[in-house]
């Protein structure tokens, strides 16, 4: 028995041991955080300073491009003119490894000032070089504005260094500060430690060890037969209590049983609820994701319909403005109607209508369209609502839009055995393969792209309205054109937690 007991012990010692050098981690991980961050600290001043050498040396050369170019207008030596080609594009050199490294905001507008600036001191410069190869006077006006554009370079360069002093200047006093109140930390937190390390070793004796001794001792008798042999309870709620408490309850095995019983029924019933409790909230999240797709159509839409206003008016075509403001409003009063119910196949119809008069006259009358669903479909089939008018735009704007003679567009419906189709099919210029292939895949890039937004978007929302995959299908028509075909189900109903 004193081999288990040794194993007892060395088990309840070994978790004090992982408890103790957890704490120990902690100590470690801190005073690495601390490294960590003064390094970061030390390495954005070391960057400061090489940003600080590099702007001294664009300096020097800037200054060497005057240098050298004075002296060849005054003597006409090629070898200076060379000297200033060679210090031209050192300084391009300079000013481009700048823009990559500088991450400030403000460094980096007065980086592309010093940009600009050069590019048009280099420009004067060269103009004066030639005037002067082709003996033209005015060589003297250009080399005298190329020297006003480089006392600028050098205004700009002396405030960028500045700058960088400055900001390597807060960096060191941020380095001090952090640096005075990591140590102060450490120390106390040090201090914490080893005072918690006394209070620990005390609170395992006298919770762990001294009753763990104990609880062996009756532990020995219980295997002797003697099942009235009980340990006193501690009055902790800790691992040692459980332990002893549980020991005392083997003498009653029965009630045990029972109270055990019970406790596996109670988690059997909190995981009945559990379950239940997920499964409406898989619910309410379709639910949401429905709504959010619907929210995003609107503005998609109203930014291109306002897009559309903008140019007619630009073009001073009032009345043809108006008359699209007009329309403009309905689609308006229609889009701030609930958007989380569904609508009647007629009420989208209706919208899609304003919509199309607006490109009709945005497009002279190139644009035509023709409708042709039976009136019962039209009150009784329910859809997402802004489902048609998108798929009419994008078929105006990337399918007739880009042929010079406009075209035609068509809304067909039908009922096919349980489904009700509806087809809009244009005679544009069709959709890519490319496009076709990714939006079939189900490809994230069309997901993304701004202009498939409506097709994907609409599509999701048909899918999580109808709760089929094929809800929404398109088709490249071999004579021209593309057709999206929509399959509602004739039973839909309006939800009313939809």
């Amino acid at each position: 028995m004193s081999r288990n007991s040794d194993s007892i012990l060395f088990s309840v010692g070994n978790q004090i041991n992982i408890f103790l050098l957890s704490i120990f981690l902690i100590v470690v991980l801190f005073s690495l955080f601390v490294r960590t961050t003064m390094f970061d600290y030390l390495s954005k001043s070391s960057n400061n300073n090489n940003l600080s050498y590099q702007v001294l040396e664009l300096k020097t050369n800037i200054a060497e491009c005057e240098k050298s170019l004075n002296m060849y207008l005054r003597s006409g030596n090629r070898q200076k003119l060379n000297e200033f080609n060679i210090a031209s594009e050192k300084s391009e050199d300079l000013i481009d490894e700048l823009i990559l490294s500088v991450n400030d905001s403000e460094n980096l507008y007065l980086l592309k000032s010093i940009e600009t600036s050069f590019n048009n001191y280099f420009f004067e410069a060269c103009q004066a070089s030639f005037n002067y190869n082709t003996k033209n006077y005015e060589y003297y006006s250009k080399m005298y504005l190329a020297e006003i554009i480089q006392d600028y370079l050098q205004q700009y360069c002396d405030e960028l260094l500045g700058n960088l002093i400055q900001e390597e200047k807060n960096t060191n006093a941020l380095i001090d500060e952090n640096f005075h109140n990591y140590s102060s930390f450490l120390i106390l937190f040090l201090l914490a430690f080893f005072l918690f390390l006394i209070l620990v070793f005390i609170h395992i004796y006298r919770n762990i060890t001294h009753p763990l001794i104990h609880l062996v001792s009756q532990a020995k008798k219980v295997s002797n037969g003697d099942l009235d042999s009980k340990v006193n309870e501690l009055n902790s709620n800790n691992s040692m209590g459980l332990l002893i408490h549980t020991f005392n309850k083997m003498v009653n095995n029965l009630k045990d049983m029972m109270e055990e019983l019970k406790k596996k029924v109670q988690v059997e019933r909190e995981l009945v609820k559990q379950q239940k409790k997920n499964e409406e909230n898989l619910k309410l999240l379709n639910q949401a994701q429905f709504l959010a797709l619907q929210t995003q159509t609107n503005p998609h839409f109203l930014f291109n319909t306002l897009n559309s206003i903008s140019r007619m008016i630009t073009l001073e075509r009032n009345e043809d403005s108006l008359s699209m403001i007009d329309s403009l409003s309905n689609l308006l009063r229609y889009n701030l109607s609930d958007v989380s119910k569904p609508v009647t196949l007629k009420q989208e119809l209706d919208i899609t209508v304003e919509y199309i008069k607006i490109q009709q006259k945005r497009f002279n009358n190139r644009l035509k369209y023709s409708m042709c669903v039976p009136i019962e479909l039209q009150n009784e089939i329910i859809l997402p609502k802004f489902t048609l008018q998108p798929l009419v735009e994008n078929a105006i704007v990337h399918g007739l839009e880009p042929k010079k003679m406009g075209g035609n567009i068509k809304v067909l419906g039908r009922v096919e055995d349980e489904n009700v189709i509806i087809e809009i099919e244009d005679d544009g210029v069709g959709i890519s393969d490319k496009i076709l292939e990714k939006f079939n895949k189900r490809d994230d890039i069309i997901c993304k792209n701004r202009k498939h937004l409506g097709l994907s978007n609409t599509r999701s929302r048909l899918e999580i309205f109808t709760k089929t995959n094929d809800a929404m299908v398109i088709q490249k028509i071999d004579k021209g054109g593309t057709k999206i075909i929509l399959k509602l189900k004739i039973d839909m109903e309006i939800e009313d937690d939809v």
